[in-house]
């Protein structure tokens, strides 16, 4: 008993050690992009910059720093496409918001993300069934038109779908070239056992919604064939 709680102990330290170190990277790569912004101002956008890349190339381990820095720091709005490209998180179909990026920008952009990090995120799971379902139907009616939509906005929802189409029954081909993108490519469409193998070993590095019932709930009990 007494070594379980040492081996318990260590793993707690060696966690926060981790997590402290992932911190540390992110606020050095932030303060070399607040440099390289203010040596390079002529520039319509900074996405371009390599030390922009390095804070992507973090993946979504850092989306938390990221919506800090967007909250604290008078240079945060200019990661809101960072936050796009590690969070796969899209508003191009919610007509208002997307509005709103088109006439505020970057700035506006990350006062989205704010809100949706802080008060939205948890209802991804209830978005995700509700277009899950209107997938599912339209593709019974045969109506290609509707299903495609509802594919595109599952996708929109960004990587904390992943666990959720992990548990979907009957999973369907047409979520591989979903999951593909979300990952980068390192699934490769169509390859269930693959997706299968990519997601026990990287489940942990995704930082998904407050909602518990995720785990071990299936979305839908619909048999469907692929």
């Amino acid at each position: 008993m007494k070594l379980f709680y040492i081996l318990v102990t260590l793993l707690i330290l060696v966690t926060g050690a981790y997590a402290r170190s992932e911190k540390e990277k992110f606020e050095s790569a932030f303060a070399d992009l607040k440099r390289a912004i203010k040596e390079n101002q002529f520039l319509s956008t900074y996405t371009h910059l390599p030390e922009y890349k390095v804070i992507t190339d973090m993946g979504y381990e850092v989306a938390p720093y990221i919506i800090e820095k967007m909250q604290t720091d008078a240079d945060g709005f200019h990661l809101s496409s960072a936050m796009r490209q590690v969070s796969k998180r899209s508003f191009v179909y919610e007509p208002e918001r997307k509005k709103l990026c088109q006439d505020g920008g970057s700035q506006a952009l990350a006062k989205i993300y704010v809100t949706w990090w802080n008060k939205e995120r948890e209802l991804t799971p209830n978005l995700f069934k509700d277009y899950y379902k209107k997938w599912h139907e339209s593709k019974e009616l045969g109506d290609q038109d509707s299903a495609s939509l509802m594919l595109l906005k599952i996708e929109a929802l960004g990587i904390e779908i992943l666990p959720l189409l992990y548990e979907t029954e009957n999973f369907h081909s047409d979520f591989f070239p979903i999951i593909c993108r979300l990952t980068n490519g390192d699934v490769t469409p169509c390859l269930n056992e693959a997706w299968k193998k990519y997601w026990e070993g990287k489940k942990g590095t995704f930082i998904l919604s407050e909602n518990k019932s995720l785990t071990g709930e299936s979305v839908t009990n619909n048999t469907h064939k692929n």
